[in-house]
């Protein structure tokens, strides 16, 4: 018998899993409904988990801070570091800032802060 080698069996598992991870970010992204909408049908969609999930990372990462380090202790290197930290730094800040005017109920915690760095 032809037995699945280890990374077959990994990728079998992984398939459910990123289907489930597919699954629920379409639920997250608004996609409830199965199937086309019949016509003249209506679907009414209230995402509250979108509102739950939004709300619980504000508050689980109110004040997420990066620091990179450089490899070596080259001036390319440590200049390299630099760039990448100040790139997630503006990468966090414009996902706060997207957060913010999407979702009407989340606030961040520190907004003024945020905007002004």
């Amino acid at each position: 018998m032809n037995q699945p080698t280890l990374p077959q069996l990994i990728n079998r598992m992984d398939t459910e899993r990123l289907r489930r991870y597919r699954d629920n970010l379409s639920f997250y992204n608004g996609t409830q409904w199965q199937g086309r909408a019949r016509p003249g049908e209506r679907r009414l969609t209230f995402n509250y988990a979108k509102a739950v999930v939004d709300k619980v990372v504000s508050y689980l990462l109110p004040g997420m801070n990066t620091i990179v380090e450089p490899v070596d202790s080259s001036p390319e290197s440590a200049e390299r570091a630099r760039r990448a930290q100040e790139t997630l730094r503006r990468v966090h800040k414009r996902t706060i800032w997207r957060l913010w005017t999407s979702t009407p109920s989340w606030t961040p915690p520190s907004l003024a802060t945020a905007l002004t760095r």
